[in-house]
């Protein structure tokens, strides 16, 4: 991946969590209320979606469990890519695109939830509910470029 495709993520992972924190959470999917706790998995899903729509390809979701909680992020190539590293209340920066990510190895990978990382790739209840927030937000950060 090259600096310039890093640059671009990182604008994009920006702009994407800046359409959730400042979008009506109490019109998100339950997972979003108290973003970032909680949130991860389904902000990681979007976010992937967000950035293959983007035209930058494929990114794999991952979760992991670390101290009895979960946490989702996405992965390509080397480079992960997380808006919701502050959900640990560590002192990690609420969005982390980063090469070879020593934080994320610390937790321990579910190998069985690897999967594209976008909402059409993956089935079940609240997937409609996810893919009308998507919508929102995408249609959000329309409205408000930087």
């Amino acid at each position: 991946m090259t600096d310039e495709e890093l640059k671009t993520i990182r604008k994009a992972a920006a702009d994407f969590r800046r359409a959730i924190v400042f979008s009506n959470l109490a019109e998100m999917p339950i997972a979003f209320r108290q973003f970032p706790r909680g949130s991860s998995g389904d902000a990681a899903l979007l976010l992937g979606t967000y950035l293959s729509e983007l035209g930058l390809g494929n990114f794999t979701y991952v979760c992991g469990w670390r101290d009895e909680s979960s946490h989702g992020w996405i992965t390509k190539d080397d480079v992960t890519i997380d808006i919701a590293a502050d959900s640990f209340h560590e002192d990690q920066p609420p969005i982390m695109v980063v090469r070879n990510s020593t934080w994320h190895s610390e937790f321990e990978i579910e190998t069985n939830q690897s999967h594209v990382a976008h909402v059409d790739a993956v089935d079940g209840p609240i997937m409609p509910e996810l893919r009308r927030a998507y919508r929102q937000l995408v249609d959000w950060i329309a409205e408000h470029p930087v």
